[in-house]
């Protein structure tokens, strides 16, 4: 009986014990890595999905499940060509940007890597959304088709962007010869500006006679008089994917749980449009009321009136697949107009597993 005693007594010292190893090895706090996101974007309703995840502080929060103290540095760009130049000097880790800027970021990249030199290179893991720019033209200027822009400037943003872009291909496919002020070869005159506001400023001034622009700017001209808005590029070309959502493939490499998390988010995001389409109009225009400059009472209205008319046909879908046709169509058109000197291939610019990965959980 004292054997037996004594045998029940060991095994329930090292039963405690087994627990005890238990508790500490498994239930100890997980120790936070510290991570600094340089996340960038543009003052645009396009990027509406990341104002959304960056006002609700959801990076920080789910990350913080996953381990990692999180700090984001903001960065506002006016356009996409000066956002990419910043991502190809290391200070951008996560983009929301045009396609047309992020192809031509992979497009140097590449270049690059045929001269053994090293740049960073973008990945687009998801779709921010299709259409969203409209031609704006002096409420004077009758306009009736593209041959009405003969003679005539138009203001856009800088040559790499989705709207130089398209503006170009769309004027050339049209018949018409597009080109620098000045130049006695062309018909269409390019006026490359920073960004918004000073298309804007431009119009207002009369010394352009047009502008291609993202919304809320067309919004903003009509609502102050301005300009009046007489076709979209939706409408110029069909389901064409406009701003992506990219990160660099270093981020990817060294934080891929991130890297996944923000795909997730971003999905949660543009979810949280469809379903909660008037509070993500105010968190919206707190955004852009304070990139603007505008008071919230009128960035407001110019949301609402953007969102409830859609005369850019705008389309929120972050699903990546279905923009290849639409990337490979930018990939050829900024081939063809000398914007990138290299042609990516879609699996250069695109990886759809990130995004496969993601939307299989839930948060």
């Amino acid at each position: 009986m004292k054997n037996i005693g004594k045998a029940i007594m060991i095994v329930a010292v090292i039963l405690i014990a087994s627990i005890a190893i238990f508790l500490i090895t498994f239930n100890k706090p997980v120790e936070s890595r510290y991570v600094t996101i340089k996340f960038s974007y543009q003052p645009s309703d396009h990027h509406l999905p990341a104002f959304i995840m960056l006002s609700k502080k959801w990076i920080e929060s789910e990350a913080a499940k996953l381990g990692y103290n999180v700090t984001i540095i903001e960065k506002s760009f006016p356009s996409g060509p000066p956002q990419v130049e910043r991502f190809l000097a290391g200070d951008i880790d996560v983009m929301y940007v045009g396609a047309t800027p992020a192809i031509s970021a992979v497009a140097k990249y590449l270049e690059a890597k045929q001269s053994s030199r090293s740049v960073p290179r973008a990945i687009i893991v998801a779709i921010a959304q299709y259409h969203g720019s409209a031609l704006v033209v002096n409420p004077e200027l009758n306009y009736t088709s593209p041959k009405s822009l003969i003679g005539k400037v138009i203001a856009t943003y800088p040559p790499g962007s989705i709207q130089h872009t398209i503006m170009i291909s769309w004027l050339k496919n049209n018949g018409l010869k597009p080109g620098d002020l000045g130049d006695p070869n062309v018909n269409v005159y390019i006026k490359p500006v920073s960004g918004p506001q000073e298309q804007i400023e431009l119009l207002s001034t009369r010394k352009v006679d047009a502008i291609f622009a993202p919304s809320p700017t067309p919004e903003i001209c009509e609502i102050k008089n301005i300009g009046k808005i007489v076709t979209s590029s939706g409408d110029m070309v069909l389901d064409h994917p406009c701003c992506v959502l990219a990160i660099s493939r270093e981020f990817y490499e060294k934080y891929p749980d991130l890297a996944r998390l923000l795909v997730k988010l971003h999905v949660k995001a543009e979810k949280y449009i469809a379903e909660n389409t008037v509070e993500a109009i105010e968190i919206g225009a707190l955004k852009l009321s304070e990139l603007w400059g505008y008071n919230i009472t009128f960035t407001r209205y110019v949301l609402m009136k953007t969102f409830t008319d859609n005369k850019t046909k705008i389309i929120f879908n972050p699903d990546p697949s279905k923009a290849e046709e639409g990337l490979i169509m930018f990939v050829n058109a900024m081939y063809n107009i000398g914007s990138i000197k290299v042609k990516p291939e879609i699996n250069d610019l695109l990886n759809k597993s990130i995004y496969e990965e993601a939307v299989k959980e839930t948060l």
